[in-house]
């Protein structure tokens, strides 16, 4: 089964959107995975060259990761990179797999959407938590916190949803307007 990345991009307003999130997405991934190659790297520097170490380092580069794998879960849905069991769906004809799959993209976007309610509200509990690893580099640079707060962490987890439920009903709604006999 074909996700929405693997065939042509659509032409017209669609397709330029389409295309401009995609880059984007890449360029914010690139950006986000060379940030934590140079922290680690610049960890792992300190720790066996100099003797020393940034107690930061670590807790940064984690929130890195929790954002970009929440953030490119969609991204990694469009261009048919997350694992799939297809070995059901292999067997229908396109005319069933479409009917098969529709309510499958459906199910998951309202599953991901209750994820988002619950995320956003998750985040918005923990505003007033600080992120400790932001609050030492604001201390050492200029003597106070950061002022910023684990709210813009935990908010990975509803963006990140969101996105992807986009993508799935994306999927949906390709599966729906796709001719007859094609289910790809």
């Amino acid at each position: 089964m074909q996700a929405i990345g693997e065939e042509a991009a659509p032409a017209g307003v669609l397709g330029r959107i389409q295309h401009a999130y995609l880059q984007a997405m890449m360029a914010l991934g690139a950006s986000m995975m060379a940030a934590t190659v140079l922290i680690m790297g610049v960890q792992v520097t300190y720790r066996y060259f100099l003797s020393g170490s940034l107690i930061w380092a670590e807790e940064v580069c984690r929130y890195l990761l929790v954002w970009m794998t929440f953030l490119f879960a969609g991204v990694a849905f469009q261009r048919g990179d997350i694992v799939a069991v297809e070995l059901f769906t292999r067997t229908l004809s396109p005319r069933v797999r479409r009917w098969v799959m529709m309510p499958a993209y459906v199910v998951t976007a309202v599953f991901l959407a209750t994820l988002v309610h619950f995320g956003w509200r998750f985040a918005v509990q923990n505003t007033t938590q600080s992120i400790p690893a932001f609050d030492f580099i604001a201390q050492s640079l200029v003597g106070r916190d950061s002022g910023l707060s684990m709210f813009w962490i935990y908010l990975s987890v509803p963006v990140g949803c969101a996105l992807l439920a986009i993508h799935m009903l994306a999927s949906a709604a390709r599966l729906f307007l796709a001719p007859r006999g094609d289910a790809s």
